[in-house]
């Protein structure tokens, strides 16, 4: 009875062990809520976004569709925070926008941001 109870506690220590060694990694990975860049915080889901929206089957331009998905994101949260703001001056610096696009997001956030 003791070695079937030792041989169990283990296997299970053993799975406990293994699960561990997994899943912290996919967690940190997965689950961050900021990217670092060049040591400052932005949000990772807008960077993602964009990333999503240069590398598809387009011209590599943020689309006005694109500029939508963007807008949607950023008022998930009902406020537009300073990490979203400094996020979205980075990828307005650093990605490509087709005008219509550009032109439309700006006057959106804009009116948006006033209300909140």
């Amino acid at each position: 009875m003791k070695k079937n109870l030792i041989i169990v506690l283990a296997f299970s220590f053993f799975f406990v062990a293994l699960a561990l060694l997994f899943y912290k990694p996919l967690t940190s990975k997965n689950m961050s809520y900021y990217k670092i860049i060049d040591g400052k915080k932005y949000d990772a889901q807008l960077i993602e976004l964009a990333d999503k929206a240069v590398a598809g089957a387009g011209d590599g331009r943020i689309s006005l569709a694109d500029a939508k998905t963007l807008l949607e994101a950023v008022k998930d949260g009902n406020e537009y925070t300073d990490i979203e703001k400094d996020t979205m001056k980075y990828i307005r610096d650093h990605y490509k926008w087709t005008p219509e696009a550009d032109e439309w997001f700006r006057s959106q956030i804009a009116k948006w941001a006033a209300t909140k």
